[in-house]
């Protein structure tokens, strides 16, 4: 994306390139402080890189390029309205977010998933912002498997009350993408404290480093400066109940369900 030089790099500079190809709209927006602490190098090494591709300083570069990878919302409607019209091409796309999706699967972590699931006394499920939809479809399904769920869409003082009353033996699920709010990070930081099994939906593949403990599922959406696609997402989610179906008494619990509606037909009519 960036076009860096691939020859004659050193170690470092190698590992700094890579950083900043691997995720490029987070990397953007952090300092060169931020670079170093994460890549474990001195900021004077940050500084050098740049100043070797014919920049002032990492400032100058971050001003340069920070304009193409823009997560406004006009940018990416201009981005969908100039790609809706080539059909082949989108849906390819879309295929290739799938792909992404699906051979990031680990079957270990999915069966993990499952345990954790299976074991835990409440799910809660947090979703903040555009997640919303996707938290609703996840919590759905569980309920239908029978499994005891929250849903948790609040901020603010009403969030804390949430967090304060989370057990070690509870499984919390949330979503994040493009980067760690606010509220996620009080999340975690109540997760951490309280060693509560926490599980990610995520884009960003760069949470293991800063939560090591996290259960993490990466989902792929598009570039920073796409319109993003709800459908790896989507897909995740699917492929996860699908897993837990399997381990669960889901016929007991649609029969039971048939049976109900059959019960009440009178006062709840279809």
């Amino acid at each position: 994306m960036f076009n860096f030089p691939t020859k004659n790099l050193t170690p470092n500079q190698t590992k700094i390139a890579d950083y900043f190809n691997r995720q490029a709209q987070q990397a953007l927006f952090k300092t060169e402080e931020e670079i170093a602490d994460a890549l474990k190098i001195s900021n004077a090494t940050v500084s050098r890189f740049f100043k070797m591709l014919g920049y002032r300083n990492y400032k100058a570069f971050k001003q340069a390029h920070i304009h193409k990878l823009s997560p406004l919302p006009q940018n990416k409607l201009q981005h969908a309205k100039e790609t809706s019209s080539k059909a082949p091409m989108r849906f390819q796309k879309l295929l290739d977010y799938l792909y992404k999706t699906e051979t990031s699967l680990a079957p270990a972590y999915v069966s993990r998933f499952v345990t954790l699931i299976k074991q835990a006394d409440t799910v809660h499920i947090f979703s903040f912002g555009v997640t919303k939809g996707l938290s609703e479809l996840l919590f759905y399904r569980l309920r239908r498997l029978a499994v005891p769920v929250k849903l948790h869409t609040e901020g603010g003082s009403e969030l804390m009350e949430t967090l304060l009353h989370l057990k070690p033996t509870d499984t919390v699920i949330f979503f994040s993408f493009a980067r760690l709010i606010n509220e996620t990070k009080a999340l975690l930081h109540v997760t951490e404290k309280k060693r509560i099994k926490t599980i990610a939906l995520t884009d960003q593949d760069n949470l293991a480093d800063q939560y090591p403990a996290l259960l993490i599922f990466l989902t792929d959406r598009g570039k920073p400066n796409e319109f993003h696609s709800m459908i790896g997402p989507t897909y995740l989610i699917e492929r996860l109940i699908e897993a837990l179906i399997k381990e669960t008494t889901a016929e007991t619990t649609a029969e039971a369900l048939v049976e109900l509606r059959s019960e009440l037909k009178a006062f709840l009519p279809r």
